[in-house]
């Protein structure tokens, strides 16, 4: 909100105002609301178990650093 002076809009209220009919889906998306959800579910889950990974291997490496 800081950013742009209003609450952002996420990818759940895309979908339920396309879903409603409230927002056109632009013809050149090249794909469903659908399955543009489904690859974005599928990339955030692959950011986060590399993010899941990184901090386990921050954390153990602090701890051996930091543990006397």
């Amino acid at each position: 909100m800081l950013v742009y002076g209003r609450t952002s809009h996420g990818p759940l209220a895309v979908l339920k105002k396309t879903w409603t009919g409230e927002r056109d889906v632009p013809i050149s998306l090249g794909k469903s609301v659908e399955a543009y959800m489904e690859e974005l579910r599928d990339k955030l889950e692959t950011a986060a178990n590399f993010a899941n990974d990184h901090a386990q291997r921050a954390q153990a490496s602090y701890a051996a650093h930091y543990t006397l």
